[in-house]
């Protein structure tokens, strides 16, 4: 197969690639190794994507979003995915000023979405039976006027129905399916039926498996502070089948407390900026409970050794702590110098070592181990 995209064998340098694009490349196929793409994206293809988005602005997108070049260069993977919304329009949506927090960030990831595919990101509802494909930022409150908000929260049912069998499965059975797809859906509260929902994210996560590829990713993500919708994504995120399928972000205002507990800044664009990446880019998955601002420094991210130990710990955890306690007892030997969270969560760990319950025992040490893992590698 010698259009499958190997970094070893594949020089980016070459004159129709040059300069700038050389960054869009790498990032391009970084992503594509990571969520296994390369039946979507042979080498050519990823060529002459990579020529059409180098015309995108990094300095608008930095300026945009208020963040540096290095971060926003993440932004280009979206460019691989087809964008699919699935926003709840129940009846809970009108509390407070969910519908105008709906719309902001609908308009924000179109907007996005729109730069790189001219063809904009489709809107889809739970309630609601209209789909507005080819959506831009410019449409999204129009979109949103024409919606009556009202109804239940039947996540599953309309994820299974609505996107993944006619979008994804059936699409991708005719050798029609063009790009993977992201699906990010936008709610206030927890589903109708938790278990319709776990149902249909095993399918995809099977179908995934079945066909070699991330056909599909998924991004939930909260509108709202409801208590008991914050609930839910927790409980999806450590869902011992398909946790690993998912990435979930809660509101802008209750992730901002978390951060701010934890001695960090978050920002709305930062905010945005996890929600759109978390599920396809590993390196914002669980961003939340990393110091956002850390993986926004360059000094992070050009550091290879740092990003491969933070994702291989994370790796480790969901599988074998064992694994992280031997790491660990290298690592202390290599940094000899006191460091209290080090020996904190290092005797959290050994004391767990054999867990009854691992998937219980990951939340609870993941943001200081990760943490810890920063502070050592600086």
């Amino acid at each position: 197969m010698s259009n499958v995209i190997q970094m070893s064998n594949v020089n980016p340098m070459t004159n129709v690639i040059a300069g700038a694009g050389d960054q869009v490349y790498k990032k391009l196929v970084y992503a594509i190794q990571n969520n296994n793409l390369q039946r979507f994206y042979p080498y050519e293809r990823v060529v002459k994507l990579t020529q059409q988005i180098s015309s995108v602005s990094l300095l608008e997108l930095s300026n945009a979003f208020r963040i540096t070049a290095e971060v926003a260069i993440d932004l280009y993977q979206l460019a691989l995915y087809d964008i699919v919304i699935l926003a709840d329009d129940s009846g809970s949506m009108t509390t407070d000023s969910r519908i105008d927090e709906l719309s902001a960030v609908v308009e924000k990831i179109a907007g996005v979405a729109s730069r790189f595919d001219q063809d904009g990101m489709t809107l889809c509802f739970l309630n609601d039976a209209k789909v507005s494909s080819n959506l831009r930022a410019a449409d999204v409150s129009s979109a949103l006027q024409k919606v009556r908000f009202s109804g239940r929260t039947p996540i599953g049912s309309v994820l299974r129905q609505r996107i993944l069998h006619p979008m994804v499965i059936k699409k991708m059975s005719h050798g029609h399916l063009q790009k993977p797809v992201l699906v990010i859906t936008l709610t206030d509260g927890e589903p109708d039926s938790k278990d319709d929902l776990v149902k249909t994210l095993q399918e995809a996560k099977d179908f995934n498996l079945s066909t070699g590829s991330t056909c599909a990713a998924f991004e939930f993500a909260q509108i709202g502070t409801d208590p008991t919708a914050q609930r839910f994504l927790n409980e999806l995120d450590v869902h011992p089948s398909i946790g690993n399928i998912v990435d979930v972000t809660s509101s802008f205002e209750l992730e901002e407390e978390e951060y701010a507990k934890a001695g960090a800044t978050l920002t709305p664009h930062m905010w945005i900026l996890k929600l759109m990446l978390g599920a396809i880019d590993p390196q914002y998955d669980s961003a939340d409970e990393m110091a956002m601002g850390d993986l926004a420094e360059p000094a992070v991210l050009n550091n290879p050794t740092m990003v491969r130990l933070v994702l291989s710990v994370y790796a480790y955890m969901m599988s074998n702590i064992n694994t992280v306690v031997a790491d660990m007892v290298r690592m202390r030997r290599q940094h000899p110098e006191p460091n209290e969270r080090f020996e904190v969560v290092f005797s959290q760990l050994i004391a767990h070592r054999r867990p009854p319950n691992r998937g219980a025992l990951f939340p609870k040490f993941k943001y200081l181990t990760f943490k810890i893992l920063l502070d050592l590698l600086r």
